[in-house]
């Protein structure tokens, strides 16, 4: 296999590990309720990885050195989706909430914070967005927990206006 090859693969390997090694959000106790990919999530992309990898040797291994290029590439993007399900999270409960964004920076939030609350999804959008004092977050509507923690957020904001 050439070096690169090798590279590539032990990139993602690396990405995806990395995530792996990240999954857990380590937030306040007093914040139970958690928004996340489930662990289907996570095995796509583990699976697709590991199956990239294994074709690309495979490839070398059978004398097909386009499609190991192909496989140790294909790898490499599957690692690129590792961040989704494993580091994007939400945590919350009554005195606030954490979010870990796609590029695993935790961010710890009060509910005064907020601005805007997402609506529900019901026209099969893509992402919802939830507005704070001086940043803004896209959350997927696919997340495991996304439409309780949507009423949760709307219940906690309305009790503070009023």
């Amino acid at each position: 296999m050439h070096p690169l090859q090798w590279l590539l693969l032990a990139i993602g390997g690396a990405i995806v590990l990395s995530c792996w090694l990240r999954r857990y959000l380590d937030a306040p106790e007093n914040q139970p309720h958690r928004v996340d990919f489930g662990n289907f999530a996570r095995w796509v992309v583990v699976g697709g990885y590991l199956t990239c990898a294994v074709f690309a040797l495979l490839a070398q291994l059978t004398g097909v050195p386009e499609a190991a290029w192909a496989m140790a590439v294909f790898a490499l993007l599957f690692s690129m989706l590792a961040p989704s399900p494993f580091l994007c999270v939400i945590r919350y409960g009554e005195n606030g909430l954490t979010i870990r964004s796609w590029f695993g920076v935790t961010h710890r939030l009060r509910w005064e914070d907020i601005v805007s609350v997402p609506a529900f999804v019901e026209d099969n959008s893509r992402y919802m967005i939830l507005r704070t004092v001086h940043k803004r977050f896209i959350l997927n509507p696919l997340m495991r927990g996304c439409n309780e923690f949507v009423r949760y957020a709307k219940e906690h904001i309305t009790a503070q206006q009023s």
